[in-house]
């Protein structure tokens, strides 16, 4: 599938995500950040009203050599986890259960 995917496509891809509480919310609504106070938070009506968004936490991260929590949100539960670095989601992985293999 094109990585450019339509509000549809993304839609229907949410509906099967493993976050439960964010499937059927929509596109708009994907992140899962509690900090809606983040200039980057789609959730805060301010921010998505402005064009702000997950493009710009994404930027923002990868620029910082770390990964959007949400990734790791997507893996496991990251409440007692604080290193949001490239090798701190490798290791949450691997303590996830989850391999390159």
């Amino acid at each position: 599938m094109d990585p450019k995917y339509t509000v549809d496509e993304m839609n229907e891809l949410l509906a099967h995500c493993k976050i439960p509480e964010m499937a059927g919310k929509g596109a708009q609504f994907f992140c899962t950040c509690g900090d809606t106070k983040c200039p980057y938070n789609p959730c805060n009506p301010k921010n998505a009203a402005e064009g702000r968004g997950c493009t710009g936490c994404i930027v923002k991260n990868l620029r910082q050599g770390e990964v959007p929590s949400c990734i790791f949100k997507t893996v496991g539960d990251t409440s007692a986890w604080e290193d949001y670095s490239i090798q701190g989601f490798v290791n949450f992985c691997a303590r996830h259960g989850i391999t390159a293999e």
